[in-house]
């Protein structure tokens, strides 16, 4: 036969999470063009600082490089794409941005918490923080990549990728994730 056979199919969870409290400072965040892939390119406009400011904070630290912008200071975080399913090697651009906007210092009070959380998130990709990782033989671990970020009206709206294992217990995960999500600060906006 030309079409091989499925042995089995991993589960999905679309869901869809906000940082509430997040200030004026942060204009703007960019970060992923598509759920499904681990994004190679992420940026944000910060205002009420310089470049000058920004270079001396951030040194030499990879994939990130700074300009000027109309409204501030645009960060551009590089990352290694691939496909979210299979994240292992990938470099999220959105964590390299989170990891430079906190050491360059520019982001104050429930901003930085913010994005302090943000950077825990996208610092790994197999659900460990939200209390959902799990893995089997047939399909491996459960993955779960935070690939997609905006800044709508005061909050970072997160899209994650999250697949899970065939013999995963969806009731469980459907269960945890909420529960781990909202002792976490996250509000959901979606999960099914």
């Amino acid at each position: 036969s030309k079409f091989p056979v499925g042995y089995a199919e991993i589960g999905f969870i679309r869901a869809k999470f906000a940082i509430p409290g997040v200030g004026d400072e942060l204009v703007d965040i960019h970060g992923g063009e598509a759920t499904n892939s681990v994004p190679d390119r992420a940026y944000a406009v910060v205002s009420g600082c310089t470049v000058e400011q920004v270079r001396e904070k951030l040194g030499d630290m990879d994939r990130i490089t700074v300009e000027e912008d109309p409204k501030g200071v645009r960060f551009l975080a590089t990352g290694n794409s691939q496909h979210a399913s299979r994240p292992a090697g990938a470099v999220n651009a959105n964590h390299v941005l989170a990891q430079a906007l906190l050491k360059a210092q520019v982001l104050h009070g429930k901003t930085r918490e913010a994005m302090e959380l943000f950077e825990k998130l996208t610092s790994h990709y197999y659900g460990e923080d939200l209390g959902i990782s799990c893995e089997d033989e047939i399909s491996g671990k459960l993955t779960c990549v935070f690939t997609w970020v905006r800044k709508e009206e005061g909050k970072l709206i997160l899209e994650p990728d999250i697949r899970y294992p065939v013999t995963a217990d969806q009731k469980f995960l459907m269960a945890a994730l909420p529960e781990n999500a909202q002792k976490m600060g996250l509000e959901i906006l979606d999960l099914s």
